[in-house]
């Protein structure tokens, strides 16, 4: 695990989810030789707060929005927020009724990615865009 690696976080409460979306981002990471490693892969909010390091990483988090916890995953993302203020938060479901829910989210935030969008490296923003137009 070098220092100059983007760490990615993964938090789903179902294991089989959890291990076909870590699975897929380990292919994809390693086809596109990104400069990325997933940190940790786990099942509860809380474990994901207790692991996150004191200072900000600018880290990726994928986060299911329905975890069978006392906290979703958008008051997740809000927790994350305020230890991680630059993270890019990518929200995955199984369940079509918390599509709307995780898109007004994503619009809320926009504002903050479109102020920060310059202050990333070259390769986060081309990232950034093509998630953009899949949208």
């Amino acid at each position: 695990m070098g220092d100059d690696m983007i760490p990615i976080y993964l938090c789903e409460d179902n294991t089989l989810q959890l291990d076909l979306l870590k699975s897929m981002i380990e292919k994809y990471i390693f086809i596109q030789a990104y400069d990325m490693e997933i940190r940790q892969a786990v099942h509860t909010p809380h474990e994901l707060l207790d692991l996150l390091p004191d200072q900000p990483e600018n880290a990726v988090y994928f986060l299911d929005i329905h975890l069978h916890s006392d906290m979703d995953g958008i008051e997740l993302a809000s927790a994350i927020r305020q230890k991680d203020p630059r993270a890019f938060i990518i929200f995955t479901t199984t369940h079509s009724e918390m599509a709307m829910t995780t898109f007004r989210y994503q619009v809320r935030t926009a504002g903050f990615f479109n102020q920060r969008r310059s202050e990333l490296h070259p390769a986060d923003s081309s990232l950034f865009a093509e998630r953009s137009r899949e949208k």
